[in-house]
């Protein structure tokens, strides 16, 4: 191939990888992996195998954000081949932290632990200290799920500390996250509304309403379980907020069931009512029966609570009527 051609092909595999990146950080999925499988399909028509492995290292976390763990799967791993073939070490360590997030949103907790080990063994041995951080957060992730606390903890607890040496403060958010749902796991209340308060503080510091959203649903939950239910719903109401600022109906739908579980442990059982009918129609809208069956359920256990509760102050009344 003439050498104008290449570079003009390789110029449009680039341009297209980073439509790709682009479109996903816009949460515009379909469309980022439409551009990068496009990127790929140009990239493996050259020589330039490092171009190819980056573009498949973003494809697989494109889809890996619609739930297409196979796929994900498939492409982190030709990335990371790719990047052992040519000694590139630490993109194959970034294409190894990538493979294993899909392990583990797959359930494949075991392989999924070991592709972050390789990812950490190599940051080790190239002395990338950031790349250690994202091994070692994710690695806590995997073991978290795999019901290993204890460790999953002193790996979060380690990342924040690289975290913090090299000022990344957003990756400083996800591990205190992280953190807090370990800790709650293990019945660590107190210490995980701290970790969860710190990641939403972080998160809305490097503006990330997504992050913080997640974090403040983590301290929802954890305040709930220490029965502060007006800090929980407040907690809920931050979150609610910010996915309506970034117009993500989805997950306002998912905290109005978190906001209603909340008010009714608060014995708040209108507003309960009134935010799990809200939940109810905005799940209704995406299709989401999973969800929606549980919003339902919910809600028709506040409404037998509610029936219970009017029964018995009917009975109150009529007795004290009866004293008189």
């Amino acid at each position: 191939m003439p050498d104008a051609a290449l570079d003009s092909q390789l110029g449009e595999g680039t341009a297209l990888n980073n439509l790709g990146v682009a479109l996903r950080e816009e949460r515009r999925f379909d469309e980022s992996i439409e551009a990068h499988q496009r990127a790929v399909g140009i990239y493996r028509g050259t020589a330039d195998r490092s171009g190819q492995g980056m573009t498949l290292t973003n494809l697989g976390a494109a889809l890996r954000e619609v739930e297409r763990f196979d796929e994900a799967i498939d492409a982190l791993r030709q990335a990371a081949g790719i990047y052992a073939e040519i000694g590139d070490r630490r993109n194959e360590g970034a294409a190894l932290n990538g493979l294993g997030v899909a392990l583990r949103e797959a359930r494949q907790l075991e392989e999924s632990g070991e592709a972050h080990r390789l990812a950490l063994h190599i940051a080790r041995s190239t002395q990338d200290r950031h790349g250690e951080g994202v091994a070692l957060n994710n690695l806590g992730r995997a073991l978290r799920d795999a019901g290993r606390f204890d460790e999953a903890i002193e790996d979060h607890q380690e990342a924040i500390v690289i975290y913090q040496e090299a000022k990344d403060l957003h990756s400083e958010g996800s591990a205190f996250n992280n953190l807090g749902a370990a800790l709650a796991a293990i019945g660590e209340l107190e210490k995980a509304v701290e970790a969860h308060r710190r990641a939403a503080g972080l998160y809305l510091e490097t503006g990330d309403k997504h992050g913080a959203a997640n974090a403040l649903t983590g301290l929802g939950i954890a305040l709930q379980d220490t029965r502060r239910f007006d800090q929980a719903i407040e907690a809920h109401q931050q979150v609610i907020a910010l996915y309506r600022q970034a117009g993500d109906r989805h997950n306002e739908g998912m905290a109005l069931v978190d906001l209603g579980l909340a008010y009714q442990g608060g014995h708040q059982l209108t507003e309960a009512i009134r935010s799990l009918k809200h939940a109810i129609d905005i799940l209704k809208s995406f299709d989401d029966q999973s969800s929606e069956r549980m919003a339902n359920g919910i809600l028709r256990a506040v409404l037998k609570q509610t029936a219970s509760s009017s029964s018995a102050s009917t009975v109150e009344d009529r007795r004290t009527r009866g004293a008189v």
